[in-house]
């Protein structure tokens, strides 16, 4: 069964033998408001709390959750997580609340123990016997899932890798250039920075402030002698979509993109430098944005159920 994950804006699946698993809440990795409650409430400064929802078990024994900060004994050695909880397995949903994390990256076990050993039953193949999952919606068929795999991820960590880091490097860089008389620099947005994108609302979001933030910049910087591009390509067989989950057959080579991104340089502020981001880029900019962003919807669908097909049969 799958069951959908939400992390703010980040969607995922997380896949159970004979449950389903939701984890519903929020890593605030940043001195954000929820950070700062959550520090004088713990007493400890920039701490970080997770909730974890699992629903879809049976009524009986107990529901156990773990959480862990490294690849080191995840998924099968207990003893290896940073926090454990058990909770009776009774009504429609049992909570896991874990306090006092520091910020970093995660991922969580959760399993149903029917016979009170509080640990995953397995046969004489070494198959579980009794309900498990964990994050991330990874279900390897022959081998145990990996920590990289179920890390659970935040709008926050795309939006300092995405936004704040771009903003930092474009402000020193274009300050030097500028004061040189000449440079370049080359940001790059995305075909999904022209509308939202449900399915992938925060990444859409971050191309979209690189795309303005560059258009911006090509103004503010005419006439110095420093020339912005904004590059704008459709899938890039970067790794991102396997680590995001999502399919991304014909997804362009990164090399292919280079020389069209330096032809460009200089004459062009928004660069589609492949045929995807030319063909389907084109095509959008022609409809009103409501029906652009429910085409992107239905595109961002496909990939994501492309991903899951993917996972399932690694």
């Amino acid at each position: 069964m799958v069951d959908a994950v939400n992390f703010g804006s980040v969607s995922g699946v997380v896949v159970m033998g004979r449950m389903r698993v939701g984890l519903v809440g929020a890593l605030c990795l940043i001195g954000a408001v929820a950070m700062s409650a959550q520090a004088s409430e713990d007493g400890a400064a920039g701490s970080v709390s997770l909730r974890v929802e699992v629903s879809g078990f049976e009524e009986g024994g107990e529901v156990g959750c773990g959480v862990y900060g490294g690849p080191a004994g995840f998924p099968t050695e207990a003893a290896a997580a940073l926090q454990t909880q058990w909770q009776p397995a009774r009504g429609e949903r049992v909570v896991c609340e874990f306090a006092g994390l520091t910020p970093g990256v995660y991922a969580v076990t959760a399993s149903h123990d029917t016979n009170g050993n509080r640990r995953v039953d397995t046969n004489f193949l070494g198959m579980p016997t009794e309900a498990w999952g964990v994050s991330g919606g990874v279900r390897p068929r022959f081998r145990a899932p990996r920590f990289e795999e179920a890390r659970l991820t935040t709008p926050v960590e795309q939006l300092e890798v995405n936004a704040a880091s771009v903003l930092q490097l474009v402000h020193g860089c274009g300050r030097r250039f500028r004061a040189q008389g000449d440079g370049a620099l080359v940001l790059f947005s995305s075909i999904v920075a022209f509308q939202g994108v449900p399915g992938s609302t925060t990444y859409a979001a971050t191309k979209a402030f690189v795309q303005s933030l560059a258009e911006g910049l090509a103004g503010e910087l005419a006439g110095t002698g420093v020339s912005v591009l904004s590059v704008a390509p459709g899938p890039v067989a970067t790794g991102f979509g396997a680590r995001a989950g999502l399919g991304m057959d014909g997804a362009a080579d990164p090399q292919a993109l280079v020389a069209p991104t330096l032809r460009a340089l200089g004459h062009s502020g928004t660069c589609r430098p492949d045929a995807r981001s030319k063909l389907l880029g084109y095509a959008l900019a022609t409809l009103p944005r409501p029906l652009r962003v429910r085409l992107m919807q239905r595109i961002m669908a496909g990939m994501i159920e492309a991903g899951a097909r993917a996972k399932g049969a690694a």
